[in-house]
C-alpha cells in the first residue's frame, strides 16, 4: 500500500507527488514529473545515501538509435521513450574518505559520456571531477597505453561505474510501473490524501 501524501498537477505539464517518509521504507518523499521530458525523485534516510535520482528522456522508438548503447522504458505520460540523461547523486559518509566516494554521477547519452564529481574533504574548495567515454565503460574502446601499467584497476573502475549505470536504468523502469499501479489506486478512491489539483498555471 502507497503512502502517498499530496499530488500536485500542473497544467497536465507537471505532477508533484509527496509521499509519507516510511512509504515501502525505499526512502522516497517526493517525485516530480515533467511530463514528456524529465523525472526526478528525491530520497532521505537510505542506507545506500542516495539522495537524488532523475531521468531526462525523449518520446521515441528503439529502431530510431543503436539500441547497443540506449536505453528505453515506457513513461506512464508518453509511453516509449528515450534516455537522454541519467544523474544521480549521493551524500557523504562522515566514516568513510570523502575523495573515494562518488557525490554525483550522470550518464549522458548524447555526448557518450559518463562524468563523475567526488566529496570533498573539509576545507576544499573544488571537488574531483573525472570524465569518461562510454564506450570504454562499456568494453568497446581500447584502454590508452597510459593506463597499461594500471589496466586491473581501470577495468575495476570502468566495471563499478557501468553497475551503478544498470542499476539506476533498472530501478528508474520498475519506479515508472510502481507508480502506475499506485496512482491507479489513488484515481479510483482506494486512498484518501491531501490532493490539490491545479487545471491551470498560475
Amino acid at each position: 500500500m502507497p503512502h502517498w501524501k499530496q499530488v500536485v498537477e500542473v497544467d497536465r505539464r507537471m505532477r508533484i507527488i509527496s509521499f509519507y517518509p516510511n512509504r515501502n521504507h525505499d526512502g522516497l518523499i517526493k517525485r516530480i514529473e515533467k511530463v514528456g521530458e524529465k523525472t526526478t525523485e528525491i530520497y532521505q534516510n537510505r542506507d545506500d545515501k542516495i539522495v537524488n535520482r532523475s531521468v531526462t528522456f525523449v518520446k521515441d522508438k528503439p529502431e530510431s538509435v543503436n539500441t547497443a548503447k540506449n536505453y528505453f522504458y515506457d513513461d506512464n505520460h508518453v509511453h516509449k521513450v528515450r534516455i537522454l540523461k541519467m544523474t544521480q547523486q549521493w551524500e557523504k559518509n562522515k566514516l568513510l574518505s570523502a575523495k573515494e566516494q562518488i557525490a554525483k554521477m550522470t550518464v549522458d547519452f548524447e555526448k557518450e559520456k559518463v562524468i563523475v564529481f567526488y566529496h570533498m574533504e573539509e576545507g576544499e574548495i573544488e571537488p574531483i571531477k573525472k570524465e569518461y567515454a562510454r564506450d570504454k565503460i562499456l568494453g568497446y574502446g581500447k584502454i590508452d597505453a597510459s593506463e597499461k601499467k594500471d589496466d586491473s584497476l581501470i577495468q575495476q573502475e570502468h566495471q563499478n561505474l557501468l553497475s551503478k549505470e544498470k542499476e539506476c536504468y533498472q530501478i528508474i523502469r520498475n519506479e515508472e510501473g510502481t507508480i502506475s499501479e499506485e496512482y491507479k489506486q489513488v484515481r479510483f478512491g482506494v486512498l484518501t490524501i491531501d490532493k490539490t489539483l491545479y487545471d491551470k498555471a498560475r
